[in-house]
C-alpha cells in the first residue's frame, strides 16, 4: 500500500458481520481475510452467543509451587481488525477516521477501535 492509500484507508474492528456500508464521501467494508479471522475466534470458543470472551492465561507466581493453578482470562486484550474504512475523496486526518469509527461502533453497541 503507497503512502497516499495510507491516508486514505484504516483498518479497525472486531465487528463480526460481513456487510459493506457507503456513503457520499467514504465506505466501510470487511477486510478479505474477514472469514478466517472470525472462523478461527469460534474454534477457539472465544465468540459465544454475541460475547467475545478473552484468551486465557497462566497465573503469575511470586514462588514456584506444585500446585497447578487455574488459567485466568487476560485483563486487558484486543481482537484482529475485520473491516476498513477508505474515504473516497483524498484524504481524512486519522483523528476523523476514529471518530468516525467510533460513531459507527456506537451504532452497532460495540467499541471498535483501529
Amino acid at each position: 500500500m503507497n503512502r497516499m492509500d495510507q491516508n486514505k484507508i484504516m483498518e479497525f474492528g472486531f465487528l463480526p458481520e460481513n456487510n459493506s456500508y457507503e456513503t457520499e464521501g467514504f465506505q466501510i467494508t470487511p477486510l478479505e481475510n474477514f472469514h478466517d479471522k472470525l472462523n478461527k475466534l469460534k474454534a477457539e470458543g472465544l465468540i459465544h452467543d454475541g460475547w467475545f470472551y478473552p484468551q486465557c492465561e497462566e497465573p503469575r507466581r511470586g514462588h514456584k509451587s506444585p500446585v497447578k493453578l487455574p488459567k485466568i482470562p487476560l485483563r486487558s486484550f484486543s481482537l484482529d481488525p475485520t473491516h476498513k474504512i477508505e474515504f473516497k475523496n483524498g484524504t481524512a486526518e486519522n483523528e476523523k477516521k476514529e471518530f468516525l469509527i467510533n460513531v459507527f461502533g456506537f451504532t452497532k453497541e460495540l467499541k471498535l477501535i483501529r
